[in-house]
């Protein structure tokens, strides 16, 4: 296998525990029971993937470990799992493809110490795997060093089966507990391990950026072999269901990238299917190994062109000088309620600023004076979306309203928070001055990257909608009663996209009901969908706010439709940017939402600037773009009203 590797790219297979999903079988399940229990489903899974094209598949024991295998009681019955799930594989592979017998992570709380056995824990799965007959052990989803090292020492002490070492890796190349992806591949070298790499991520881009930078800082020398096994993006919530929406092309696309980076063993991870495999193969057939320095180099490039362009700059926006309004009473803090209202020549915008992941809060705050200062009508503060970790959206939203002198729409999820924890967040941010609140459910915490951590949903967004709402009347809500009324401005959100938007009206429809004032919407490329959405809502008598989020690359299309839940990008959009430069991408991007706003304008109450990358300056751009339109059409709209 290793000697294979340093002459090709080798194809992996993807997503058992996905495929285990699909076929029925309950997320809560202890999937590695199924080698005893349901043999033939196993080894169905395992022939699919071969006949996809994978040149390597992994055993079904990723959690079969004394700790994981507990819950179920199943304790004792690590060997015998392993030992069917590898004969399984072995069965089914042949001689068309390599076994691997994986090895997940212990699956410790965040805070729990390393258990002073975890050698041994490892070594009793690695060796029932040896005696089940696997080419090789995979040792995947790595978070600490700890682990890491009680993993290689058991490997390298009980078999002498070639092993592949991966960590799970989220943005800035880090696992999700800190340690730097760097570290940890330079130390499992050292201690033995003959290929390493990342593995799950939130999707391939976050996985194909890690190894990229791996192979960027010149970290290794030319024999150390890199592998690469990407989430399928994240799944979304679709008729009860979690449905995983990333396309084989786009899935091919992330193998040939990781391929040009240098990577030989490349599969897929949570979410990627047969469908996945087959179109990686097709894309990887053929491929020769890349040297890690050619690899290097043009990544190195790549960069410096990229910087270059970087510090050249676009033309710079034009903010009008004029210092920030001081912080106004409750009403004036609530404007771009008053100014929502089709073909207005003042049209009411919102920009989406995300709180910080460290405590440097000054960049949010010089966002938002700039965009206050061009005219912006309220910041909007994400509540850690996709589960990411950020600073509290009240505290940010607090900061904004007093540096700005803007309204500050804050999200509240009702993942991180039971009913008493949610409550007092709402009567911390009314005493705070906050008075626009967008409930939401919130992204599962499954989907941050954060062992340990669960999502509470004591209630969803209904029932945060009637919550703010109680407050509002001052009714109780649980068992404590308000002795004021709270004064919130209650904000949902609405999905556009999809086949049919019938069930997301009924849902906006019962919202409403509940007590909801505004709409913020997902960004729609779709100019139909989006005029019938508003002639739909019309009796609502609600005003919407439009998603506008200007797209400047094909490879940034590609990962707002493939990895950014609830988001459709038409293959005309991703078309239209396809081979240009990073200055005519940008501006091709922008003259697209100014088309789609002209082409909304008059049943559109106002705009929602969602900002690529959290830049103040792109959502500057895009606000320029909206006032060009409601230069040309106001005039018009008024001429036409009074002749």
């Amino acid at each position: 296998m290793i000697e294979l590797l340093r002459e090709r790219v080798v194809v992996g297979d993807g997503a058992t525990g996905t495929m285990f999903y699909r076929s029925g079988v309950p997320l809560d399940a202890c999937y590695e029971a199924l080698n005893l229990e349901r043999p033939e489903l196993v080894k169905s899974i395992h022939r699919q993937y071969v006949v996809a094209g994978a040149e390597l598949i992994e055993t079904n024991t990723f959690g079969a470990n004394r700790l994981r295998l507990e819950p179920h009681g199943l304790a004792d019955r690590v060997a015998p799992l392993c030992r069917a799930g590898a004969r399984l594989a072995r069965a089914v592979a042949g001689d068309r493809a390599f076994v691997a017998g994986s090895v997940g992570p212990l699956g410790r709380r965040p805070g729990e110490e390393c258990p002073a056995d975890a050698e041994q824990i490892f070594g009793t799965a690695m060796e029932a795997l040896a005696e089940g007959g696997v080419d090789l052990l995979v040792v995947e989803t790595l978070l600490d060093r700890d682990e890491l090292r009680a993993a290689v020492r058991a490997a390298r002490s009980r078999t002498e089966l070639p092993l592949v070492v991966q960590f799970a890796v989220t943005e800035g190349g880090y696992t999700p507990r800190g340690l730097a992806i760097a570290d940890a591949a330079r130390e499992a070298l050292e201690l033995g391990a003959d290929v390493v790499g990342a593995n799950c991520g939130k999707g391939p881009r976050e996985v194909c950026e890690a190894v990229e930078e791996l192979v960027r800082a010149g970290l290794f020398d030319g024999d150390v072999l890199l592998s690469a096994f990407p989430n399928a993006g994240q799944p979304e919530l679709l008729g009860g269901r979690y449905i995983y929406v990333t396309t084989p092309e786009y899935m091919a696309a992330a193998a040939s990238r990781l391929a040009d980076a240098g990577v030989r063993l490349i599969g897929g991870c949570c979410g990627t299917t047969p469908a996945d495999i087959a179109a990686m193969r097709r894309a990887l057939r053929g491929r020769s190994a890349v040297p890690l320095e050619s690899a290097r180099d043009r990544l190195r490039r790549e960069r410096r062109a990229r910087a270059r362009e970087l510090q050249a700059g676009p033309r710079p926006i034009e903010v009008p000088s004029r210092a920030p309004r001081a912080v106004a009473p409750a009403l004036e803090r609530l404007r771009f309620l008053r100014e929502a209202r089709p073909g207005s020549a003042d049209p009411a915008i919102i920009v989406e600023l995300d709180p910080p992941k460290d405590l440097d809060v000054g960049r949010v705050i010089d966002g938002a004076q700039r965009l206050a200062a061009a005219g912006a009508s309220a910041i909007t503060i994400g509540d850690s979306p996709l589960a990411v970790t950020r600073m509290s959206a009240v505290a940010v939203g607090h900061l904004v309203q007093e540096a700005a002198g803007l309204p500050a729409i804050v999200h509240v999820g009702c993942r991180d928070r039971n009913l008493i924890g949610t409550q007092g967040l709402l009567m911390g941010a009314h005493a705070l001055g906050i008075r626009a609140v967008l409930g939401v459910t919130g992204d599962p915490a499954s989907i941050g990257g954060q062992p340990g951590a669960s999502s509470v949903y004591d209630t969803n967004s209904f029932g945060l909608v009637g919550m703010l709402a109680a407050m509002n009347r001052g009714e109780p809500v649980g068992a404590q009663p308000l002795a004021q009324r709270t004064a919130f401005t209650i904000g949902v959100a609405f999905n556009p996209n999809g086949l049919r938007i019938t069930g997301q009206l009924r849902r906006l429809r019962k919202k409403v009901g509940l007590g909801a004032h505004f709409v913020l919407t997902q960004p729609c490329y779709d100019v139909a969908r989006v005029r019938e959405m508003y002639a739909a809502a019309e009796e609502l008598g609600v005003p919407i706010f439009l998603g506008l989020l200007p797209l400047f690359n094909e490879r940034m299309a590609a990962f707002v439709h493939n990895e950014v839940p609830g988001i459709d990008v038409p293959e005309e959009v991703s078309a239209e940017l396809r081979g240009l430069g990073r200055e005519e991408g940008r501006e091709r991007g922008l003259a697209r939402i100014e088309r789609i706003v002209d082409a909304v304008w008059d049943v559109a109450h106002g705009f929602y600037v969602i900002p690529p990358f959290n830049s103040p300056r792109h959502a500057l751009a895009v606000m320029e773009r909206i006032r060009a339109v409601a230069r040309r059409r106001a005039p018009r709209e008024r001429e036409a009203r009074t002749a």
